[in-house]
């Protein structure tokens, strides 16, 4: 019964969605950030248990980018090897992918300290110096002339966090942060970095005083799809959470929170940023309700709102 009320309730949420979907990915792919360069959002890698709808898991070893222009994707660069889970930042003019997972030839998952960038103006795909410490779940974000990367090694541990500046031969290490930042998703704004922690909340990290603080907030979710907008962080479904369709909105300069639009269905582990003045949301899994084993939806939808859709605080 209470499945069923479930579906009939997200059922109700997806006909009045002002989500709008208006573009397809090459294939349904999930554990995935964005990086936004001009007017084309980037996603890099990831993973599916049901490639095309064969059922058949893919790793894949590509950069995808979204044209705003045309809301199209297409393959622009390709990887020696598939890259799953890793971090992806807009820095310096380029796309970085910065550790995570890679698909090795033996079929085995292994973190690595792996960095790559691509240069949208030549297509050229180049290495850069790897991080200190190998980072299976990491995530990436450029703030205060910076690129910023954190997660940790299991559940339990302490944030691994290193920075490199435009240029630099190698990775800063910075003093470890938080617990249990692992699978981490967040967003950078006014030269802060904002991260969803698992069984934490909403952290700020503030480049000018090296400080982390954990916001009180009405969610603590996990694998959310988060961006920043018009001033704003935007939290979007998740794991961990009673509803996982809901959208919270933190605002730092007035330091109160909000609910925002709902998403059209459960989800997690989607790529989310901001392109053309639109909140962009592409990809994505969700876990369904009372199976075992554990089964899951995949996504190949691209998700939009335009800012006629921002709720009035």
């Amino acid at each position: 019964m209470r499945a069923a009320l479930l579906l009939i309730f997200a059922a109700a949420i997806a006909s009045a969605s002002p989500w709008r979907e208006i573009a397809r990915m090459p294939a349904d792919n999930h554990d995935l950030a964005a990086a936004v360069i001009g007017d084309k959002l980037y996603v890099a890698g990831g993973v599916t248990n049901d490639y095309r709808g064969t059922g058949r898991i893919q790793a894949f070893d590509e950069i995808w980018e979204l044209d705003a222009r045309t809301w199209t994707w297409r393959a622009v660069a390709k990887f020696v090897r598939p890259r799953i889970y890793c971090g992806t930042e807009a820095f310096a003019g380029r796309v970085w992918i910065a550790g995570g997972d890679i698909l090795h030839d033996d079929g085995q998952r292994r973190a690595t300290t792996l960095v790559e960038t691509y240069d949208p103006v030549t297509g050229a795909l180049s290495r850069a110096p790897d991080l200190p410490v190998a980072l299976p779940r990491p995530l990436a974000l450029a703030a205060a002339g910076r690129l910023w990367v954190v997660g940790a090694r299991d559940r339990t541990e302490r944030g691994q966090f290193a920075s490199i500046g435009p240029n630099e031969p190698s990775w800063r290490v910075e003093p470890e942060a938080l617990p249990k930042m692992w699978a981490l998703a967040g967003a950078a704004l006014a030269d802060k970095l904002y991260v969803c922690v698992p069984d934490t909340g909403l952290a700020e990290f503030d480049p000018a005083t090296h400080a982390w603080r954990v916001i009180p907030g009405p969610t603590k979710a996990r694998s959310a799809q988060v961006a920043a907008w018009h001033g704003e962080i935007w939290i979007m479904g998740g794991v961990d959470i009673t509803d996982r369709t809901e959208t919270r909105i933190y605002s730092p300069a007035k330091n109160t929170w909000r609910s925002g639009p709902h998403l059209p269905n459960p989800l997690a582990w989607g790529a989310a940023g901001v392109v053309a003045d639109r909140l962009i949301v592409a990809g994505g899994a969700w876990l369904l309700e009372n199976t075992e084993p554990k089964r899951y939806t995949f996504t190949d939808r691209t998700l939009a709102l335009d800012p006629a859709s921002i709720p009035t605080p």
